[in-house]
Formats: C-alpha cells, sequence, structure tokens
C-alpha cells in the first residue's frame, strides 16, 4: 500500500522548528509572571529544604518530595520554574516528534507529530495562565510523554525511569507506568522491521524488558526512600502517604456541582474543544483497530490509546478538575486531535468545503482558548518596552478566592522592614508567597492553615493533632508577625484557641487590603517603617 500524500509544508524539517518558535513566541510573557498560591508553597517547602531542612518534618505539604526537590533547584527567583515551565514544553515536542517517528502505521503521516507537538505548546503555554503553569502537571506531561515515547523505542529501563520520576512528583501518576509496560510486549518496530504485525516475540524478551521498565520505575522511589532515611524523616513520608489516601477523596466542595456544571467550566477555558476531539480521534482509532486484521495483537495505535485513557484517569480520578489538571492530558489529546484534523485534511482533497471548515473551526477553537492571555501579551509587552514595571505587571495578575499579589508583597514588605531574617512570621491564610517576599520563615511546620482546616478530605482527626501540635509551636516559639486574611473556607470551632491567642497577645499593625498584619505585644517597641501603598 502507497504512503499517502503528505503536505509540503509539514514534510521538511524547517517545520519542525515551528513548536519551538511558538515555545520562545508564547512562553517568553511567562517568565514575568508571579507565583500563584500552589507555587508559592512549592517554593516555600523547597527553599526549607534547600536551606538544611526537609519537607514534612520543617515544612508539611500535601504534595510528593519530587515538586519540591524541582523547587529547591530552581524556585529561587520567580522565573526560575517559568523557565522550567518552557524547557519540559520543549521536552513534551521533542517527545511527541520522537513518537510520530515510532508508531509505525500503514496509514500514519509524519505530519501528525508536529501537529500535535503544536497544539500541545498553545494549549500549555497559550491556554494555561499564571496560575496553572508551574503547577506538578506541567512537569508530570513531559515525563509521561517521555517514558511513553521511549517505550515505543524499546528502551525499557530509561522509560521505566521517567515513568518513577513522574510518581515522585504526585501520587496519580503512578499509573503512567502501565502504557510503557504495554510497550514490553511490542515486537521491534525499526525501519528495516516495520512488519511488525507478521512477527513474534518469545516470552524471555518481554519478562526482561518487564524487568528492566520496573527496575527503572522503582529507581525514584528507592532514591527518595533512602534519602528520608538518611535525614531520619521516615516516620514524615509515612505520614504522608497515610494522608495521600485521604486527600485523594476529593475537595467535598465540589461534590454538589453538577458534570454539566464542570463541562461548562472546563469550555470557558477553552480547553474542551480539544478534549472533545481527542476523544472522537480515540473511537476512530479504536475502530480502526478493531477492523485490523490483527485486531487483538498490541500495537503502538493500542499504547497510545492506553496513554490517553490513563492520563484521562488522572485528571478524573482528582474529582477537582481545575485547569492544570488538565496539562496531563495535553500530548496524547493533542496526539489524537492531530490524527482527527490530518484524516480530514487528506483523504477529503476533492471535498475542499471540507478544508476550509477543519480550518475555521480549529482556528475558532484556538482563539477562544487564546482569547484569555491576551491581556497578558500586552502587558507584557508594555514591560518589555519600559512602558511598565514588571512590578505593575504581576500586580495585575489576580486569582481564585480573592489572590492579589500586590498586596501580598506590601505585606511581606512592612514584615520585612519592620523585623530580623531570624524573627519567626506566621501567615495563617494559604498565602505562602508572603513567606517569600518577606524572606522569613515559620516557627512551625504548619506554615499554613489550608491542610488544617481548608482541606476537609483530610480525616479530622489528623487536623486536629496537626492544631495541636500548631499551638505547641506557637508557645514554644511565638512568631514576630503574624499575617492574616479572610479565607473560603469556614474556619472549625476546634480552632478558636488559636484566634483567642491572636487577640490576646497581638496586635493589629497594618492592613494591605485584604491582608491583616499583626505584631506580638511582648515585642520590643521600635520605629515602624511605613510600606507605600498602590
Amino acid at each position: 500500500m502507497s504512503a499517502p500524500t503528505v503536505s509540503k509544508p509539514f514534510a521538511g524539517r524547517p517545520a519542525r522548528l515551528l513548536p519551538f518558535l511558538l515555545i520562545l513566541l508564547l512562553g517568553l510573557p511567562t517568565l514575568l509572571y508571579p507565583y500563584g498560591r500552589d507555587q508559592a508553597m512549592f517554593a516555600y517547602v523547597g527553599s526549607v529544604w534547600r536551606q538544611g531542612g526537609l519537607p514534612y518534618r520543617d515544612a508539611w505539604d500535601v504534595k510528593l518530595p519530587g515538586i519540591y526537590a524541582v523547587y529547591a533547584l530552581v524556585g529561587g527567583v520567580e522565573w526560575g520554574p517559568r523557565l522550567l515551565d518552557l524547557l519540559a514544553v520543549a521536552a513534551t515536542v521533542c517527545a511527541l516528534l520522537r513518537i510520530s517517528r515510532s508508531v509505525a502505521r500503514e496509514d500514519a503521516r509524519p505530519d501528525v507529530g508536529l501537529v500535535a507537538a503544536v497544539l500541545t505548546v498553545i494549549y500549555t503555554l497559550g491556554a494555561c495562565d499564571f496560575w496553572n503553569l508551574a503547577q506538578t502537571e506541567t512537569l508530570i506531561a513531559p515525563l509521561f510523554a517521555g517514558a511513553v515515547a521511549l517505550g515505543l523505542a524499546r528502551r525499557p529501563l530509561a522509560a521505566g525511569l521517567l515513568a518513577g520520576c513522574a510518581a515522585m512528583i504526585k501520587t496519580t501518576a503512578v499509573v503512567s507506568i502501565i502504557p510503557v509496560i504495554l510497550c514490553c510486549w511490542l515486537p521491534p518496530v525499526a525501519p528495516a522491521q516495520r512488519q511488525w504485525a507478521d512477527r513474534t516475540t518469545s516470552a524471555a524478551p518481554i519478562a526482561g524488558r518487564v524487568i528492566r521498565t520496573v527496575l527503572g520505575w522503582l529507581v525514584p522511589l528507592l532514591v527518595v526512600l533512602g534519602y528520608f532515611v538518611v535525614r531520619g524523616g521516615l516516620p514524615y513520608l509515612v505520614e504522608l502517604v497515610a494522608t495521600q489516601r485521604e486527600y485523594a477523596a476529593g475537595d467535598p466542595r465540589l461534590t454538589g456541582q453538577s458534570p454539566v456544571a464542570l463541562v461548562v467550566g472546563l469550555g470557558l477555558t477553552g480547553y474542551l474543544p480539544v478534549v472533545i476531539a481527542s476523544g472522537v480521534g480515540v473511537l476512530i482509532a479504536v475502530v480502526r483497530q478493531l477492523r485490523s486484521a490483527q485486531r487483538w495483537r498490541l500495537s503502538p495505535g493500542w499504547v497510545m490509546v492506553a496513554w490517553w485513557g490513563i492520563a484521562l484517569a488522572q485528571v478524573v480520578v482528582q474529582r477537582r478538575f481545575y485547569l492544570y489538571h488538565w496539562v496531563v492530558l495535553t500530548p496524547p489529546a493533542a496526539w489524537f486531535t492531530a490524527e482527527l484534523l490530518a484524516a480530514a485534511w487528506h483523504r477529503r482533497q476533492r471535498v475542499p468545503w471540507l478544508r476550509c471548515l477543519v480550518v475555521g473551526v480549529g482556528a475558532l477553537a484556538l482563539a477562544v482558548a487564546l482569547a484569555p492571555r491576551w491581556p497578558s501579551w500586552v502587558w507584557a509587552g508594555a514591560v518589555m518596552t519600559g512602558k511598565m514595571r514588571v512590578a505593575e505587571f504581576r500586580g495585575r495578575h489576580t486569582g481564585v478566592f480573592g489572590y492579589n499579589v500586590q498586596f501580598a508583597r506590601q505585606a511581606a514588605t512592612h514584615v520585612r522592614l519592620n523585623s530580623t531574617p531570624q524573627d519567626p512570621l506566621l501567615v495563617l491564610a494559604f498565602e505562602p508567597e508572603v513567606y517569600l517576599y518577606s524572606d522569613r520563615r515559620a516557627p512551625t511546620r504548619h506554615a499554613s492553615e489550608a491542610p488544617l482546616f481548608g482541606e476537609t478530605s483530610i480525616s479530622e482527626d489528623r487536623r486536629q493533632a496537626w492544631f495541636a501540635q500548631l499551638l505547641s509551636d506557637l508557645k514554644r516559639r511565638p512568631p514576630l508577625y503574624l499575617v492574616d486574611r479572610d479565607v473560603p473556607h469556614e474556619r472549625p470551632g476546634w480552632s478558636r484557641p488559636l484566634f483567642d491567642r491572636i487577640r490576646s497577645d497581638y496586635q493589629l499593625e497594618a492592613e494591605y487590603g485584604p491582608f491583616r498584619v499583626y505584631r506580638h505585644r511582648a515585642s520590643p517597641s521600635r520605629r515602624r517603617a511605613s510600606v507605600p501603598r498602590g
């Protein structure tokens, strides 16, 4: 069977530079983005780790160690994780291009990988804002894609290693090894052996590949376990694992929302079209596989379907449906969307209006996805031309539940100007960016009230035990400053002793927007430095 005709614009090597040029175009403005709450918490725990502390023992949060290790390396500056985002998207692009050379089917087209790479860049750097980038999923996505690419290339040890690294970033990524293990049953797909469907493999090589995959997957786990054992942090790691089982139950605040409301919310982000298109592409791929002569023999096509299904499962099991959760689905969704577009483009060349329809609908979907980011790009242009300061650019980016980095920075500046680096600070609300901007640390591992009061999926007994630890730590080492603000969750009745202590031991010293800055009454009085508003 002759190979299908490939459009010249997508056939040459220069076209493969397109996704990397898009990374520069869409990604450079993201280097100016401020931290969101999650990124600030990752950076705070990473800074404690970088200064000799240990996650969970000296700074508690509910994520796995991998994300804090990354932020310990690159989170010293706000643009560090943003730059890593660009490198992660570039790695995903390379993986998709490599997959396009590994997937050997008679109807495969070399432009599918390129279109998938372009869509991945657009829907990662274009559709996601500062709140949804530099998250755990933006690191898991390239590791997952790279693991699949290496699995299809018959490099089981390296593929398992990448899947294991992903599993050390977030518990939902544990299942990313499944498509990699499926690759162990695939016969060789080297250019001289592309008739994979006519070949068989013995059990011995398959068993060897499975063993190497699992060994590679275990390496990151053993490294983490060994590190925490040496540092004396194994009990805290065990506590994390126990907490993860409860935390994975999902956000109770979303249980009352209907699936329709969640789908509509996803549609407003512009991400819904690629989810629907990829779902149609998966159905077509499954039907094509079932109609083939080797329908029940494992093929690269089935591996790609498994990749999409496992990535979607990682989103669904979290039951939170925030936009950044969908980032892990972006590469396989982009792949099947590209297959759908390629099929409509190449097989219907005699129907010009269909091509126009494909271009029109695709352009509209991309416009919907990119439109919300337009103000950020305009502001970034103003920064680059000197018409806007970086601080003003960051201050214009606000988040959910009243997140405002400008007011947070003002409160942090107030604390920094009126205290020394040795003076402890406690930020009650989930606003960890105040720690970073003030260069101060909490006197307790419970640097935020979010796991204690906000994450109600965690058992109340565990949260009350943490609260008792917090009170003990504050009694042992009272913070000089305490920063609070109104929170979206209800503070439980058993938290009253903390706020009674605040009313008796602290006095309100300043307010910056929603932030209230309290100073300990017993601290030596001295002249206060003021922070300009605005």
